[in-house]
């Protein structure tokens, strides 16, 4: 209830085509806020996967009247910045529970005052009923057209920004509207200690401004250097992980991040991590680094282990006797 949920649509397309059912916004269970970070993770984990947003789909019901500029469309504009007003269709629905002249009257309102500055930006506008499921059909064959391969502003926010929902452009309208986008699962309102804010070549930049050049583990609030060998599953084994059998409550989630590029786990490292009830995710470094500060976002139970985009080792020291 609530979730954004995925349908496979058949289509002659070379490629598999999906239409997402999202949550609304002004719902009465769920605030805006929490709304936003919903749909902010599915669109932020589909941009991971290679998923392309062919379009967006905006639906209004014409007999509704009373329309909020401030909620759900505005909310629309903010994550899809304006580079992306080109993939949306705003879409009129219930036509046949209200004369033309009538619904004729309320689209003109929505495209010449509420609309105007995505339609001018590029929008697209359809009508749609329950009696003709051709027009829906024709929505979305036309969406299907679209060569755009740019992801919305959210997507590029959160992954190539390393922003969390409440960061983006999209979170803070809708913290202005509604204080409630909070983590109640953490126990204030402040942010993880760890939160990454750029990996480069010369390694992971915190938010605080420290650099840290090499491998590394997050756990419980801290940085913890990490002693692995240079050359990736040569010589590893379980006690590079060593740390998570003494930390209690563990991790539910280890974020493993490899490199500039993701390298499968040997079998053994990941029975080891599940022996200990630990969900195993492993996806490059700068995936790792936007999906540890996503799901710290969310409250959840979360570490990374994380090995920088060019390959350095810590240098040791004899301690002088």
């Amino acid at each position: 209830m609530g979730q954004c949920t995925a349908y496979e649509l058949s289509t002659s397309k070379p490629y598999r085509v999906f239409i997402v059912d999202t949550p609304g916004f002004d719902d009465t269970r769920l605030s805006d806020a929490e709304v936003l970070r919903r749909i902010a993770y599915w669109l932020a984990a589909s941009y991971r996967e290679g998923g392309r947003v062919s379009g967006v789909i905006f639906l209004h019901t014409i007999t509704n009247t009373r329309f909020l500029p401030a909620t759900s469309f505005r909310a629309l504009e903010k994550m899809c910045g304006p580079q992306a007003f080109g993939k949306v269709v705003l879409v009129t629905t219930m036509w046949d529970r209200t004369t033309n002249e009538e619904g004729e009257q309320v689209e003109k309102e929505l495209e010449t005052v509420h609309w105007r500055k995505m339609i001018t930006g590029g929008a697209g506008v359809g009508r749609t009923t329950r009696n003709n499921p051709v027009s829906a059909q024709n929505i979305v064959n036309y969406l299907l057209e679209k060569t755009d391969t740019r992801p919305l502003l959210i997507q590029e926010e959160i992954v190539e920004d390393m922003l969390y929902p409440s960061e983006t452009t999209a979170g803070q309208f809708s913290v202005k509207r509604d204080r409630s986008f909070t983590n109640i699962l953490a126990d204030s309102d402040s942010p993880p200690a760890v939160q990454v804010q750029s990996i480069t070549n010369a390694g992971i930049q915190l938010m605080d401004g420290l650099m840290v050049p090499s491998a590394c583990i997050f756990l419980e609030g801290k940085v913890f250097l990490w002693d692995v060998p240079a050359t990736l599953w040569t010589g590893w084994g379980t006690e590079h992980f060593e740390i998570f059998e003494t930390v209690v409550p563990k991790p539910e989630i280890l974020i493993l991040g490899t490199g500039k590029s993701i390298a499968h786990v040997p079998a053994t490292l990941r029975t080891y991590l599940n022996q200990l009830g630990i969900q195993l995710d492993v996806m490059d470094t700068r995936n790792a680094c936007s999906t540890y500060n996503l799901l710290t976002e969310e409250g959840r139970r979360v570490a990374a282990a994380l090995l920088p985009i060019t390959p350095q080792s810590w240098n040791k020291v004899e301690s002088p006797r």
